[in-house]
């Protein structure tokens, strides 16, 4: 695969201005403005993040009409209903919000649907459920934007919707809810429209109480990290003390998991909570019922919380399993029927392929062929399925362009879920391809690597690494730095470790440091045919057997003389 090294010019008096005015290095100053801030102030906000920057909750659109609906349910023994998606966004949306309306003495209910039974979003069984409990109030979490058609039935019931979502509304398809708290919705004058559910039910619960509820920030954080929202904005405020909270926390649940998890005091990033944390609490949904995280988050007991956590657990073990089988099945069906050639979408289809990880393995196979991806899986001539994209194609609203031949569909720029008949399947992807050829260009299948600066060796050292710290929490939108110097040389033998790592120590000229690759095997070849190599690669700490050294995490490498 064709990757391209991209490093865009920045204004140098601009890169000057940072330097003085905030006493920083050029490089950090660089990687700034590469961030998007201009201005002083900006580049103060970013670097000594304020839980008192956060936006008034009343900001978003309905909150007010929202907060008096709930708090006269509240106050008239109505029943509510928290209805919520079964990811981590979800299922932390849920224990945030229902923890704050019991603790307002509210009589409420959760209900989380069943991926595979039910589905993402409300479903006529729900319809059933508020019928039978008596339910005059339903809010939904993570859902509900589009869901017109149950919402209008459960109105004409005479039971209110509040919907508090996150996800682009699909066109002319808005829920008529007695409330819609959605910052991405047009009428929206929220100036932040990335939050993630859990985030917004955060804002509803502030509203409802006219606290802070720092404390819940650990629950906050988890669903942030785990939704892959970017890390910018109200995101960053959350999840840089969102941590410190998750890491010290007196929710007896999440000590259990994290002391399940191995997660060690003074270590947790948004990579623990993305591929360890997240995963196990995801197991749930994927694999069963969500309600095994829900009951570890609201978990009162430690022993308890480790009962819960050892089962999320066994539900991970068996999700890894059933992934790896799966995703050996769809790289086996593209290997052998996709024409790169001519489509630039993937649609990859088999017979009961488990629902509860085609999104992880459609979000594999983007990454593998760099490309949109969509895994449907049939039974019984019915199709569901889970679509993942590139960063310069939306995928939903290719999705838009098919409507026709869809069921149902819904979600993001990068990813959405989709129902579809059997004998549909075939037109369903010629269609979306014919749409794609005329949008996606040669270029954007290309791989892009951002570099934020290019420096020599000389440059690094602990005090550079202290520097870069300050950009931290690092995560979607908010990668790690990544830096380029060219023209190095081996200094020793290449080695290949375990799970296909390439090492290598490397020069150039003035300083030695040793270079990791992770997955990186197959470019043991470059290395021994180049004179010399232009490296990518970020910084890290080696902290391997209590060292203290520097060592280059690489993220991409090239002949010099290419």
């Amino acid at each position: 695969m064709r990757r391209v090294w991209n490093i865009n010019k920045i204004s140098e008096d601009l890169e000057d201005n940072f330097v003085k005015s905030l006493s920083i290095t050029p490089i950090l100053a660089r990687i700034l403005i590469k961030r998007g801030l201009t201005t002083v102030d900006q580049a103060k906000e970013f670097l000594s993040p304020n839980l008192n920057k956060l936006l008034d909750p009343f900001m978003l659109p309905d909150m007010q009409k929202a907060v008096l609906r709930i708090k006269k349910a509240i106050s008239e023994d109505e029943k509510i209903l928290i209805f919520s998606d079964y990811d981590v966004d979800g299922i932390t949306s849920c224990a945030v919000l229902k923890k704050v309306i019991l603790s307002m003495s509210g009589q409420v209910l959760h209900y989380f649907p069943h991926r595979i039974k039910q589905g993402y979003g409300l479903n006529n069984d729900v319809v059933k459920f508020c019928s039978r409990n008596k339910i005059s109030l339903l809010i939904t979490l993570d859902c509900g934007t589009s869901d017109k058609e149950i919402i209008g039935t459960l109105t004409k019931k005479g039971i209110d919707v509040i919907v508090v979502d996150h996800h682009l509304p699909v066109a002319q398809n808005v829920s008529e809810a007695y409330c819609l708290i959605n910052p991405k919705l047009d009428n929206s004058g929220y100036s932040f429209k990335d939050l993630a559910s859990v985030g917004l039910s955060f804002k509803l619960s502030q509203a409802l109480t006219g606290k802070k509820l720092w404390d819940d920030l650990d629950l906050v954080c988890l669903g942030t990290v785990a939704d892959v929202v970017p890390l910018l904005g109200e995101n960053r405020i959350i999840v840089k003390e969102g941590l410190k909270r998750l890491e010290a926390t007196n929710k007896p649940g999440l000590k259990a998991l994290l002391k399940l998890s191995n997660v060690k005091p003074g270590v947790l990033s948004p990579f623990h909570i993305g591929f360890i944390l997240g995963p196990r609490l995801n197991a749930a949904g994927r694999m069963d019922s969500a309600e095994i995280a829900f009951k570890l988050l609201m978990s009162d007991s430690f022993d308890n919380g480790l009962n819960y956590a050892d089962l999320l657990n066994q539900h991970n073990r068996k999700r890894q399993k059933v992934e790896s089988d799966v995703y050996r099945q769809v790289v086996e069906s593209i290997e052998r029927y996709f024409d790169f050639d001519k489509d630039r979408i993937i649609v990859a289809h088999g017979e009961k392929w488990h629902l509860g990880v085609t999104g992880i393995v459609a979000s594999k196979i983007a990454d593998k062929y760099y490309r949109p991806a969509i895994i449907i899986s049939f039974e019984n001539g019915f199709g569901r399925g889970s679509a993942r994209s590139i960063e310069s194609f939306h995928i939903l609203d290719s999705l838009k362009q098919c409507s026709a031949l869809l069921k149902d569909f819904g979600g993001h720029k990068r990813a959405a879920g989709l129902s579809i008949e059997e004998d549909k399947i075939k037109l369903f992807s010629e269609k979306i391809n014919n749409f794609a050829r005329n949008v996606i260009t040669d270029l954007d299948l290309c791989r892009n690597i951002e570099i934020d600066s290019f420096i020599d060796f000389d440059s690094i050292n602990h005090d550079l690494l202290n520097e870069l710290e300050l950009l931290a929490p690092f995560g979607e939108g908010n990668p790690q730095p990544k830096f380029c110097t060219k023209s190095l040389s081996l200094k020793n033998v290449p080695r290949i470790l375990s799970k296909e790592t390439l090492k290598l120590w490397l020069s150039d000229n003035t300083r030695v440091f040793p270079a990791i690759g992770f997955g990186m095997s197959s470019f043991l070849s470059t290395v021994n045919n180049a004179k010399q190599i232009d490296l990518i690669y970020g910084i890290s700490k080696d902290t391997w057997q209590g060292q203290d050294n520097i060592i280059l995490k690489i993220k991409d490498l090239r002949s010099s003389s290419v």
